[in-house]
């Protein structure tokens, strides 16, 4: 019996993105959602790609905390591990080559790796290390003994940036510049001691430079303290303007003109001239340094902005041309460990680097194959009892004899677990488009309906679901 009624999840719903909880209606389904791929085939829901392994050159070498881009002939830049050795991406991609260890102690959130003009420089709690770009000559207290410019200060972020074609060292406090690959200049800019530089990176709408500041050690921001937000001209004795935030700011990433600002543990918002406009929560990240958003858990390719969440990657980018939507694009699988690194490696892939040792990288134009998808719509409420009918799947593309790889869960407001419908396990003895009159509702009064499709194994997009159903008084 079908409905006189109908929802329907199609590509309008698609298009919204992901809404900011189940119950709420700014997007088109649920933050419950695992991973999908909505930009390869616009208004079809595929999974994510599988991600492709190739962490077994540098499984002895740690984990990869940092990244940066570089422009020596077919690289794609270089990765800094947790135990201080620098890594060549090339454009395979593949890890073919590893410098000597540097001695020091590196740390995510703490430390930061940029390749400027012909070299490589990487920040460890105390020093700035300094490197040939072919992974030889290492020089682990480049800074502090080479230069002879004094360690850096131990327990404070030391995030670096490229302006004005200087390259520039936070530490806590003060600003260190780099001019060339033999000269430096410590303490260019003092802010006043209470202030604790914890990210660095270029406002493009004015052209400066933001520092931003806490007033204290914070690495996992469980301190209530006061922040700010410093711009600075790169030649001036002292900054330009300063600005109270609302948390600590730890990363900045410039996205089509737009700088995006991660503060407060888990926020996500934008630099608005005078301070930040919010944008989003993280759903799973909670206050440890090594889970909140600094420079190297955030990137891009293109207009879309990534960002680790635990074990998924926020993706913020246009479905359809001229607005913006959130979705999860790529759920950890492999293990249970969370992510942390993410980088752009050439060719639209996207490098995962995560505990013990592995880094993966996975494309994110392609459905040629599929990792497991979970994907839960918003909750529908609805304004008087209704009966739910049954259901329909409709495929962009074909869904071979014997398949089992997928199912369609339900819940109401009386549930606490989705509940099991008819199967839809293709038994025709052919490919079929569709699943056609799902069933295996209750036959109760529902006033609030929430459904969740999963697949794994065959990669097949969906168009969209139908749910029907009639008003019950």
């Amino acid at each position: 019996m079908i409905g006189k009624n109908f929802i329907e999840i199609g590509a309008a719903e698609l298009a919204l993105g992901m809404s900011t909880g189940a119950h709420t209606l700014d997007g088109g389904f649920s933050p419950e959602t695992t991973a999908v791929n909505l930009t390869a085939v616009p208004g079809v829901m595929y999974p994510p790609a599988n991600p492709v392994d190739i962490s077994w050159t540098f499984s002895s070498l740690g984990d990869a905390i940092a990244f940066c881009p570089t422009n020596v002939t077919l690289l794609n830049g270089f990765a800094l591990t947790v135990n201080g050795y620098i890594l060549k991406i090339d454009s395979t991609p593949s890890f073919p080559s590893v410098s000597a260890q540097l001695t020091g102690t590196y740390t995510t959130g703490t430390s930061d790796i940029v390749n400027f003009i012909d070299k490589i420089y990487a920040t460890s709690t105390t020093d700035v290390a300094r490197m040939d770009t072919n992974l030889t000559n290492g020089d682990y207290d480049w800074w502090s003994l080479t230069l002879g410019k004094g360690v850096l200060t131990s327990g404070t972020r030391h995030p670096m940036v490229v302006f004005q074609d200087l390259l520039w060292v936070g530490d806590n406090n003060k600003l260190h510049n780099i001019v060339d690959s033999g000269t430096g200049n410590a303490s260019v800019l003092t802010l006043s001691i209470h202030n604790e530089i914890t990210a660095l990176g270029v406002d493009p709408s004015s052209g400066k430079m933001l520092i931003a500041a806490t007033q204290g050690s914070n690495y996992s921001n469980t301190l209530s303290s006061g922040n700010r937000v410093f711009l600075y001209d790169g030649t001036s004795a002292t900054y330009t303007r300063e600005y109270a935030v609302d948390g600590m700011v730890t990363g900045f990433r410039s996205v089509g003109g737009i700088t995006y600002v991660f503060y407060g543990g888990n926020k996500i918002g934008y630099w608005n001239g005078s301070g930040i406009t919010f944008l989003r929560k993280l759903k799973n990240v909670t206050l440890s340094g090594a889970d909140i958003p600094y420079k190297h858990h955030v990137t891009n390719i293109d207009n879309t902005l990534y960002i680790v969440d635990g074990k998924q990657v926020l993706a913020f980018g246009e479905v359809l041309p001229g607005r913006k939507v959130w979705y999860y694009c790529y759920f950890n699988n492999v293990n249970s460990n969370k992510l942390g690194l993410l980088c752009p490696i050439g060719s639209k892939l996207l490098g995962l680097g995560f505990a013990t040792s592995k880094f993966y990288t996975l494309d994110t134009t392609s459905v040629a194959t599929g990792e497991a998808l979970t994907f839960t719509s918003n909750f529908y409420k609805f304004p008087r009892p209704v009966y739910i009918r049954s259901a329909r799947i409709e495929y962009d593309g074909s869904v071979p004899n014997n398949d089992a790889n997928r199912s369609f869960t339900y819940k109401t407001q009386t549930n606490t677990s989705f509940q099991a419908l008819a199967s839809i396990t293709n038994s025709t003895g052919a490919s079929i488009y569709e699943n056609a009159d799902i069933i295996g509702f209750a036959d109760d009064k529902v006033t609030a309906l929430q459904l969740q499709y999963s697949m794994s194994i065959t990669v097949v997009g969906v168009r969209r679901i139908l749910v029907y159903y009639d008003v019950a008084e």
